[in-house]
């Protein structure tokens, strides 16, 4: 029984080593970034574990003279967690190379109650930020992992402060 278990226990380790080597894995990288990217255009419902959804523009939420617009943002559940992930795809519409954004997104759960994030006293916000440089007119996308346990709908999502190269700053005004 003792060998039994000891080959289970052995089994499984180098299951879990062979699949930790292919996720570090360059070309199994590049391969999870371009399934993002086609995921990230899709605003059906599958029958997987994600929950595509995109935000419509609401003046509310969004400002007009914001640099950077929201083009879609979804949740999706985590593959190695309970957590949901939130995937945001946005664009630079001003005429400078952006250097850094911060973004924020609100979230509720089932119960249309705010949902637990990773900022423990607001519950249903949560916030994020990306400094890859984004030329004007160009689009990117962002994926912050684990952010939430029980989120089940984005009830709004926006830039909130944007850098740009030449050191000039936007700030969302409330």
């Amino acid at each position: 029984m003792q060998v039994i278990k000891k080959t289970l226990a052995l089994l499984t380790l180098l299951t879990l080593i062979v699949s930790c080597a292919k996720k570090n894995n360059p070309e199994t990288i590049l391969l999870e970034q371009k399934k993002l990217n086609r995921l990230a255009y899709t605003d059906q419902k599958d029958n997987s574990n994600h929950l595509n959804q995109k935000i419509e523009r609401n003046d509310t939420i969004f400002s007009k003279e914001s640099p950077v617009k929201i083009i879609s943002c979804r949740l999706e559940k985590n593959q190695y967690s309970d957590h949901m992930d939130f995937h945001i795809r946005y664009k630079n519409i001003s005429g400078k190379t952006i250097q850094a954004i911060r973004f924020e997104w609100n979230c509720k759960n089932a119960f249309d109650k705010p949902s637990s994030g990773k900022l423990f006293f607001e519950k249903g916000r949560s916030e994020g930020y990306c400094t890859r440089k984004l030329k004007p007119g160009a689009s990117n996308y962002k994926v912050w992992e684990d952010f939430s346990t029980d989120a089940s709908s984005i009830t709004s999502s926006r830039a909130y402060y944007v850098v740009f190269t030449d050191g000039k700053k936007w700030k969302f005004k409330d």
